[in-house]
């Protein structure tokens, strides 16, 4: 592992001389979000392959744009009790600037809002990046979001960037994904193929809600406990991959390597013991297991299905899965299509899982300080979209759901979606449901709705 961080680390050195120092060169639930991610995601090398070798961008002056919106969002339940606590009424704002030339284009984008400026002032700066073309050769780096994998939601290739989970009203994934430090380098082989190496200098795992409406059941006895994060902005913490991206006879295919850490945390499970027994002065260290992923996946058109295919094993460092502050490798999957079905009503299925490896070397004893003592063999979600437009596509009508297999929780959100010109008001309510025990049904009594208007530019 150690041999292949340093190969990663060099790498991605090595590149950092090449674009700051060679300017004559040309100077990654619940998906089904409307930010236009779909454009992002890898649709096949013919899209791939074809941005690295087609002609850079024209010149251009700098390009304005961005949304203003507002929004209210109520719990029903705290409302009726007279509780204001986790309402909320907020504006926020989104500026986005856009620079091409020649042989270059540079991007930043800043996000404003209440929240944002009263706890979270480094997120204003949403995205910042520049991105040089020379030849076959596309070299991208500042801080950024991009995708890997093909799977419009519930992806499992799509691993490069921290997911924030801390807030359960973010329905669009580009919105969850945190964006951070990153190098990409996509190379163009052909016209039907082409490699996109990333390299990040440092790690993030995913932000977990530690207070407020959306923190996980098994936490809230932590509520008041001391944790200890690692330092994980450094060299120490980089992280690398590499993805090709191929397409053939009306197949898009790709096959990516990654080495860096699973974005889900793990707690120090006898330090949380000591904390529960109330222990003086204890404090609970938390930590990211180091891994590697092999995947591949498939795209193609079946029977006027639009059918996307993924699957992958995560390979942690417990390969007899008995080191308790490990998680077990696991096989990860998705499938999932979007079709036409008739007077006009269109679906988008995604479904995804995972399976424990090693599963039965678990200690599930009921003294048990493994992290995955509690856990399935398998875990598995189904999500569906069905959507409608009327009155010539200025109102659409909306149902989302997403369905916890194994323990039968799930949620619904119906929504319209009224768009006027540029600007749009929407009205949705999103229902929890099901076991209590699951991820979803925990939040039975979380259930909210939401009134909010967009206007982009």
């Amino acid at each position: 592992m150690k041999k292949h961080l340093k190969n990663f680390i060099f790498l991605g050195l090595l590149t950092l001389l090449i674009l700051y120092g060679a300017p004559a060169l040309g100077a990654q639930a619940f998906g089904f979000g409307d930010s236009g991610e779909a454009g992002d995601r890898d649709q096949g090398a013919g899209a791939a392959a074809g941005a690295a070798v087609g002609a850079a961008p024209a010149l251009s002056g700098p390009i304005v744009g961005g949304e203003f919106s507002f929004g209210f969002l109520g719990f029903p339940d705290e409302l009726l009790d007279g509780d204001y606590t986790n309402s909320t009424a907020l504006p926020a704002a989104a500026i986005n600037l856009t620079a091409s030339g020649s042989k270059a284009d540079a991007h930043i984008a800043v996000k404003l809002d209440e929240d944002l400026l009263a706890n979270k002032p480094e997120d204003i700066l949403d995205e910042a990046w520049l991105q040089l073309y020379t030849g076959q050769t596309i070299i991208q780096g500042g801080l950024m979001r991009h995708t890997w994998g093909r799977a419009d939601s519930l992806s499992v290739l799509d691993i490069l960037n921290p997911k924030n989970l801390s807030d359960l009203t973010l329905r669009d994934e580009q919105d969850r994904k945190i964006p951070i430090p990153m190098l990409r380098i996509n190379q163009g082989l052909g016209s039907r193929l082409s490699a996109d190496f990333v390299y990040l200098p440092w790690f993030e795992g995913d932000r977990i809600a530690m207070s407020g409406p959306w923190v996980a059941t098994q936490l809230k006895p932590f509520a008041a406990a001391n944790f200890v994060f690692p330092a994980t902005k450094s060299f120490n913490y980089g992280q690398g991959g590499l993805r090709l991206n191929a397409s053939f006879s009306g197949f898009d295919l790709g096959a990516q390597y990654f080495y860096g850490r699973l974005t889900t945390p793990y707690m120090d499970t006898t330090d949380a013991a000591m904390f529960l027994l109330g222990v003086p002065g204890t404090t609970i260290d938390i930590g990211y297991n180091p891994y590697q992923q092999i995947g591949a996946d498939v795209a193609f058109v079946l029977g006027g299905f639009n059918l996307r295919l993924e699957g992958a094993i995560n390979l942690t460092e417990d390969s007899a899965g008995t080191d308790p502050l490990v998680y077990n490798r696991h096989v990860v999957w998705s499938a999932g299509f979007d079709r036409d079905l008739f007077a006009g009503i269109n679906l988008n299925f995604q479904s995804s899982g995972k399976i424990r490896l090693q599963h039965d070397k678990i200690d599930k004893s009921a003294t048990s300080l493994d992290i995955e003592s509690k856990s399935d063999l398998t875990s598995t979600q189904l999500a569906a979209l069905l959507s409608r437009s009327f009155l010539r596509d200025t109102l659409k009508v909306e149902l989302l759901g997403l369905v916890g297999v194994e323990k039968l929780d799930y949620m619904i959100e119906p929504g319209l979606v009224l768009s006027i010109g540029d600007a749009e008001v929407a009205l949705r309510g999103r229902y929890f449901g099901g076991d209590s025990s699951g991820e979803l049904g925990q939040f039975n009594n979380k259930s909210y709705v939401s009134l909010s208007s967009k206007y982009k530019f």
